[in-house]
């Protein structure tokens, strides 16, 4: 029977390693920035274990003997580290920080098995496939929710990221407000590779609002391979602004516009504007080459409306969606050729969500350390402040006292008059 892990476990201080080592290792053991404190404060410990309840009903054999939290902690810790199921459980069994990132405060703590390890992996695949269920992304949606509440990062503008079959959505909201905080992974679909890249988006954006941020999403960065007709319909529907670094297709030589309901056909290298007359359902215009004419339909000349549209975004709205090339290598650092150790579809679905909780983690983790410092020199200003404003006031009381005895010493009768009074 599934049973949840002690909010508050008993220490022992014999066994604490923090007790043991010397002042300096037990200052950085202890250190509330180091990288196995944040992960535990924002990952380990924030892991609702409920979530995968359903895998170990009562009357279901193999009831786990480890903590679950320990558990899914190790799997995003071995992406992390890119380490290999032996060299994980080395760090696990002999590293302190990695124990005590895992919530392994005392020596005495055990680690999990190899086999109740991989137990929760084989219980999600077939919990998968029953009930069309990913429990492991369940739990990364329920851990980046609580991450964008606790921290409040927007999740007004997202962009989309396409890696081989996986694709990755992020926060990327520039407000004032939001400007030096981190870009948080909010939505991880897996896919066979031959899904069409704009398939994911209404998925995407329909899970981020439905299971992980409260922010209703305003804008959306991407590449042009998002662009298509259900998509840009998608997009109006619920008042988000798409916007694609481009098109997909080359670039034609004519650029047809509508003004004032007649087409106006440009030639793009020459600047010639050709006239253009309705035919039907079309419009064409003499090219005097072997093909005397070349027609344009309503969809062509949408098209090249939408592409002088995204000519039009400036720079800075472009460069947004070549932010995400970062993300893509953060995610595929520890690949081989830009290929994973694993095969299978659960398999890459579980790797990705792991090794995306740690992409959040690692950002999160900078952004408290840079936010600490901030905060640190703001203090040693503010001191500095305080010791310049004391020692000046200081200094003219002293100025002030000796010009008294200065101005005594040469007036007597001051200091007569002062006596008798």
């Amino acid at each position: 029977m599934f049973k949840k892990t002690p909010e508050n476990p008993q220490f022992d201080l014999f066994a604490t390693p923090s007790t043991q080592p010397g002042k300096r290792e037990a200052k950085k053991y202890d250190d509330p920035h180091g990288w196995h404190n944040l992960f535990y404060a924002n990952v380990t410990s924030k892991i609702d274990e409920t979530v995968f309840s359903p895998l170990f009903k009562e009357g279901n054999m193999g009831a786990p003997n480890a903590s679950i939290r320990v558990i899914i902690a190790m799997s995003v810790i071995k992406e992390g580290f890119g380490c290999s199921d032996e060299e994980l459980f080395e760090k696990c069994q002999f590293d302190l920080l990695v124990r005590k990132a895992l919530g392994l405060f005392s020596l005495s703590n055990v680690v999990p098995s190899i086999n109740t390890y991989c137990l929760p992996g084989r219980r999600i695949y077939e919990y998968e496939n029953r009930h069309g269920v990913n429990l492991m992304e369940k739990s990364f949606e329920q851990l980046t929710g609580n991450q964008l509440s606790r921290f409040k990062i927007s999740g007004k503008s997202v962009r989309q990221v396409k890696g081989y079959s996986v694709n990755i959505t992020e926060t990327c909201d520039d407000a004032d407000e939001q400007k030096d905080k981190p870009n948080l992974i909010v939505n991880v679909q897996v896919k066979g590779a031959s899904a069409a890249d704009n398939d994911y988006l209404k998925e995407a954006i329909t899970n981020i609002g439905e299971k992980v941020s409260a922010d209703t999403i305003e804008k959306v960065y991407a590449d042009g391979a998002y662009q298509s007709k259900d998509n840009k319909a998608f997009a109006e529907e619920n008042s988000i602004e798409l916007i694609t670094s481009g098109l997909q297709g080359r670039q034609s030589k004519y650029d047809p516009e509508m003004k004032e309901g007649d087409l106006v056909v440009t030639h793009i290298e020459t600047g010639e504007v050709i006239p253009a007359h309705k035919t039907g359902d079309k419009w064409r215009i003499a090219t005097g080459g072997k093909s005397k004419y070349r027609y344009f339909t309503d969809e062509q000349i949408a098209t090249a409306e939408l592409r002088r549209k995204l000519a039009a975004i400036p720079l800075q709205e472009q460069r947004k969606r070549n932010n995400v090339e970062a993300t893509i290598f953060q995610y595929c650092f520890h690949t081989r050729n830009n290929k994973t150790r694993y095969r299978g579809l659960l398999k890459h679905k579980l790797f990705s969500f792991a090794r995306c909780l740690w992409i959040n983690h690692v950002r999160l983790a900078n952004y408290l350390i840079t936010t600490g410092q901030r905060a640190h020199e703001n203090r040693l200003i503010i001191d500095f402040r305080y010791i310049k404003s004391s020692i000046l006031e200081k200094l003219f009381i002293m100025i002030v006292f000796y010009f008294l005895v200065f101005l005594v010493q040469e007036k007597p009768e001051i200091k007569n008059q002062q006596t008798t009074f």
